[in-house]
């Protein structure tokens, strides 16, 4: 019950402000969002930017997605071995979701209140890597910039084919796949002897912090490499 009320409050919250970000549809943010794709709080306020866009841009024609795009994409050699990489790292995070509240009820005698508040630690592990892995993520793209003393073009972007960008998204990927190693392996063993439960709901906040952190960096890598990002010669993601 706690979960479906804290995931119905989510559902409202992101309805009424969280904004379209699909560059198809807003491009780089400046693009005003219209019908389906609008955030709930715009329909009481319409800006003057997107009436003036109204009038002045043609209608877009609906297009149904082609699924084979993704099996291409999934066989291009740079996206493969980042797949696999977030294969890797959703399989942990859906084994250690799925059984996180069974296993409590059942070494520990949580009620079921007490269980589902055990997704709390995880998912403040989520929120502060989502708050600060775009940041981190930057100051990696600085330090890998500075190395090679390349002066970062904030306007245009950099020029995939020069810039090592591969380097640059996956400096801190050591650190986050050695913290989840190393919170993953403990994590069955210290369930088997009942340790204190504060151990692996530690663990499962730093599991929640590096697997969001992988995701966020394996999703902009993938921006990156995209073939259409290199046919553009431009780095989309930051």
């Amino acid at each position: 019950l706690p979960i479906s009320i804290l995931a119905s409050i989510s559902l409202v919250l992101i309805i009424l402000f969280y904004p379209e970000t699909s560059r198809n549809v807003v491009g780089n943010g400046s693009i005003p969002a219209h019908g389906l794709n609008k955030r709930a709080a715009d329909l009481f306020h319409p800006s003057s930017a997107e009436e003036s866009y109204s009038t002045q841009s043609p209608k877009r024609e609906l297009k149904l997605p082609n699924p084979l795009v993704s099996v291409v994409l999934f066989l291009d050699p740079y996206n493969t071995p980042l797949m696999l990489i977030y294969a890797v790292f959703y399989t942990d995070y859906c084994v250690l979701q799925a059984s996180l509240s069974t296993l409590f009820i059942t070494l520990y005698q949580f009620s079921p209140l007490r269980a589902g508040l055990t997704y709390i630690p995880f998912g403040a592990g989520c929120f502060l890597a989502a708050l600060f892995g775009g940041h981190i993520l930057n100051h990696d793209y600085r330090v890998i910039a500075q190395k090679h003393g390349w002066k970062v073009d904030k306007v245009v972007g950099d020029d995939l084919f020069k810039f090592p960008v591969i380097g640059a998204r996956f400096r801190s990927l050591p650190l986050t796949t050695t913290l989840t190693v190393a919170s993953m392996i403990p994590f069955g063993f210290v369930l088997e002897h009942r340790v204190h439960p504060a151990v692996p709901l530690v663990l499962q906040f730093v599991l929640g912090a590096t697997t969001t952190f992988t995701f966020t960096l394996c999703n902009t890598l993938l921006v990156d490499l995209h073939p259409a990002a290199q046919r553009l010669r431009r780095r989309p993601s930051t």
